[in-house]
């Protein structure tokens, strides 16, 4: 995924650099490079939390623009040149399991959810509006008990970004359909079409 994307004249998208996942320290990088006039809608998932408490996970931020159209190029390249191929049934089953596992390493301590991060980007840029992205985490390989954490959390950033008078658009139950997702927080092409139908339709 490209790290911004103009989704019409004077609204910028912000998404994952290319890298990864887009820490928060590159999504700072991005809101602080884009023009004031421009609208930012600024997708994010509960891993936000994980990033903004956990410096050791931050990836660095670009070094310029040709840096991030440098990975982005990269990515596109080894896709079309057949290199990224598709992940065989158990293969698939492996890296469920590996990301499920992570994901639940990554939210267990979590502890008190606040917006901090969130206030420090709209004072950076107040043109800018919060998605919170689709979120279906019954696709992943955990149990009852992981599934009510992660889903606690989920309930608990919605309702803090909600008090928090920032401008916010809640898409977290907008893809019902699990088999409209990667994982949990990556929905498929045809999910990605549903977001991008409704920010169209709101703005």
């Amino acid at each position: 995924m490209v790290g911004t994307c103009l989704l019409s004249p004077g609204v910028v998208l912000s998404h994952n650099l290319g890298q990864g996942g887009a820490s928060t320290r590159q999504m700072e990088w991005v809101v602080r490079r884009v023009r004031p006039a421009d609208t930012v809608l600024l997708l994010f998932t509960t891993r936000e939390l994980v990033f903004s408490r956990d410096e050791t996970l931050q990836k660095p931020a670009p070094l310029n623009t040709l840096h991030v159209r440098a990975i982005a190029s990269k990515s596109f390249a080894r896709f079309r040149l057949g290199i990224e191929r598709p992940l065989t049934k158990p293969a698939r089953k492996a890296a469920r399991a590996r990301w499920s596992a992570r994901t639940i390493r990554e939210h267990e301590n979590i502890g008190t959810i606040d917006t901090a991060f969130f206030s420090t980007l709209y004072e950076t840029h107040p043109n800018i509006v919060f998605v919170f992205s689709p979120t279906k985490p019954e696709v992943l390989s955990i149990t009852h008990m992981e599934l009510l954490l992660i889903k606690s959390i989920i309930t608990e950033l919605r309702v803090a970004m909600l008090r928090s008078g920032l401008p916010f658009l809640d898409l977290s139950n907008l893809i019902d359909d699990p088999a409209l997702f990667v994982d949990h927080i990556h929905p498929k092409p045809k999910g990605c079409e549903m977001v991008r139908q409704r920010l169209i339709h709101i703005l």
